[in-house]
C-alpha cells in the first residue's frame, strides 16, 4: 500500500471517529436541554409539554452525564409525582417500585456471593472427605486382594504338599 493511501486511511479513521464523538456530544447536549425544558415546563405549569418531555426521558438508555441524569430524575419526579432513579445496571430510569426492586437485587448480590462462597467451601470439604474415604476403600481393597492372594498361595501349597506326601 502506498504511503499516500496509508495516510488517507488514517485520516479517514480519525475523521470518522471525530464525527461519532461530535454526534454523541450533540446528543448528550440535546438530552440535557430536554431535561432543562422539562423542568421549565413543570415550573411554568405546562403539564402537556412536561408530560411529553418526561415520556421522552423515560425512553433514554445508557446515560453518562450525572448532571443530565439528575435533571431528568427531577423532571420525572415533578411530572409523575413518583420517585425516579437512574440505574446504570439497567441503563435506564426506574420508578419507585422498580428502583426498590433493583436496589434489593443489587444489595442481595453480596449475600448471594457470600452464600455461593460458603457453598463452594462446603463442597470442597465434602470432596476432601470423599477423596479420603475413597483412598481408605482403595487401601482396604488392596489389603483384601493381597489376603486372598496369600490365601490362594497357601491353599495351593497345602494341596501340593498333600499330593506330594501321598505319592
Amino acid at each position: 500500500m502506498s504511503r499516500c493511501l496509508k495516510t488517507n486511511a488514517k485520516f479517514s479513521i480519525v475523521l470518522a471517529l471525530s464525527a461519532v464523538f461530535a454526534a454523541n456530544s450533540v446528543l448528550a447536549q440535546k438530552k440535557s436541554e430536554i431535561a432543562d425544558a422539562c423542568i421549565r415546563a413543570t415550573e411554568a405549569g405546562d403539564t402537556v409539554a412536561a408530560t411529553d418531555l418526561a415520556s421522552q426521558i423515560k425512553e433514554w438508555r445508557h446515560l453518562f452525564s450525572t448532571t443530565t441524569i439528575k435533571k431528568a430524575e427531577q423532571c420525572l419526579q415533578a411530572v409523575t409525582g413518583e420517585h425516579w432513579k437512574y440505574f446504570s445496571t439497567k441503563g435506564r430510569f426506574l420508578s419507585d417500585d422498580e428502583a426498590r426492586a433493583e436496589q434489593d437485587f443489587i444489595d442481595g448480590a453480596d449475600d448471594r456471593r457470600a452464600k455461593q462462597k460458603e457453598d463452594q467451601q462446603r463442597l470442597h470439604c465434602e470432596v476432601i472427605v470423599a477423596e479420603f474415604e475413597l483412598s481408605k476403600l482403595e487401601e482396604e481393597y488392596k489389603s483384601i486382594k493381597e489376603a486372598r492372594k496369600l490365601e490362594a498361595q497357601q491353599a495351593t501349597l497345602r494341596a501340593c504338599t498333600l499330593a506330594y506326601k501321598k505319592d
